[in-house]
């Protein structure tokens, strides 16, 4: 189903334009956001959490993370990515990483989504902001 795909990256899009509407439309209520690993924002996080998230990227960000799907494979409810994503930093500086992600959906709508991503390079690179990042 395209449309799964579609609704994945329109995620993302809003996501990294920093579009809490856009963010709200593509999720189911009880939306939940893993981000495996170990970094200073690896963890569990509700449609709350992630909103906060879309704010800090727009803070820290000059303007907000252009998301480039490097391959999307969708079977049965699950659309399993390879993403890149670029930006600039307010503070100086780019942080540019990569990142494997399987999105859950349910009625066309996300409501689960499991990331994994350069944990290392996360906390290097945003060493100043992560203290502000709240998992559950």
């Amino acid at each position: 189903m395209e449309e799964n795909k579609s609704v994945c990256r329109e995620y993302l899009d809003a996501i990294g334009r920093g579009d809490a509407a856009g963010v709200r439309s593509c999720v189911t209520d009880d939306f939940v956001h893993v981000q495996l690993g170990t970094s200073s924002a690896s963890g569990r996080r509700d449609l709350s959490g992630v909103l906060e998230l879309v704010e800090m990227l727009d803070q820290i960000t000059v303007s907000g993370v252009d998301f480039t799907f490097e391959s999307m494979t969708e079977e049965r409810n699950r659309v399993a990515t390879l993403v890149t994503g670029k930006s600039e930093l307010v503070g100086g500086g780019r942080y540019d990483n990569i990142y494997s992600i399987l999105f859950h959906l349910r009625d066309g709508r996300i409501f689960m989504m499991e990331e994994l991503l350069d944990t290392k390079y996360l906390d290097t690179a945003l060493a100043d902001v992560l203290g502000g990042i709240q998992t559950g």
